[in-house]
């Protein structure tokens, strides 16, 4: 009799833990999903903003001393109001600018997310040195680091062909030479 109470003691004991994990893990599901679902949402205001040209909300979603890899000239963009500046410009370069995500995620850890997005506009005078009138059609990876909810880093990655396709749309940019390397 004692070993069968034993048993079921330990059975029950055995449910109540099983089911105290399975909460655990569906909450920290419910928490990822969470993370990723607001960093989505920031990373797309950022986007509108960029096509807007008001970057007045940003404080929401960029931490102040924010650091973007990818200014002009291969110069980093350091804190919110020089990103800010920098952003709200964009839109003024372009006709017509969309920028539209077509895949994104985040890490495990939540710390870092990931967007694949295709922008499109007609280009106007530009500090980039494309000519007026070109259609740009851009797919690119944007990496942000995230730090306490908020964007702290920013990448941003394109395809070396579709860059060398772009530039010799603005006639420059032409590819290498293949030379023929079988000795005769």
């Amino acid at each position: 009799m004692k070993k069968g109470f034993f048993a079921l003691a330990a059975g029950i004991l055995l449910l109540i833990a099983c089911n105290q994990a399975t909460e655990n893990a569906n909450e920290a599901r419910k928490d990822d999903a969470s993370i990723t679902q607001r960093n989505s949402d920031h990373t797309r205001e950022i986007y509108k903003a960029i096509q807007s040209g008001d970057v007045s909300k940003l404080d929401s979603f960029i931490t102040n001393d924010v650091i973007d890899h990818e200014g002009n000239n291969g110069k980093d963009i350091v804190g919110l109001d020089s990103l800010k500046h920098y952003l709200g410009n964009i839109h003024n370069y372009f006709d017509n600018m969309k920028m539209d995500v077509v895949s994104e995620a985040t890490s495990p850890d939540g710390d870092y997310h990931f967007s694949l997005v295709r922008m499109t506009g007609k280009a106007k005078e530009n500090p980039w040195g494309m000519p007026v009138g070109h259609e740009m059609d851009d797919m690119g990876i944007d990496l942000m680091k995230i730090r306490d909810g908020k964007i702290s880093e920013h990448w941003s990655f394109t395809s070396m062909k579709d860059m060398m396709e772009m530039m010799q749309g603005m006639g420059g940019g032409t590819p290498p030479v293949k030379t023929d390397t079988t000795k005769k």
